[in-house]
């Protein structure tokens, strides 16, 4: 479920750089995601050969220990 990541984002304070301020509202950290996302599914559509791993937020912290 996205919204998990995009709140986890959302609440962290990252330091400012040309993404990380789109972080500072929720819509915009909810739109960059779905744009963000939107690319790279793009781009696997585009390059059938590119390797990319992909980490599900979930998984990652369902179990911190």
């Amino acid at each position: 479920d996205p919204r998990d990541c995009v709140l986890s984002a959302f609440q962290q304070r990252f330091a400012m750089g040309a993404a990380m301020y789109r972080m500072l509202d929720l819509e915009d950290a909810a739109a960059w995601y779905d744009a963000s996302f939107g690319a790279a599914e793009a781009a696997r559509k585009a390059m059938p050969g590119l390797v990319a791993h992909v980490v599900r937020y979930e998984k990652l912290v369902e179990d911190l220990e």
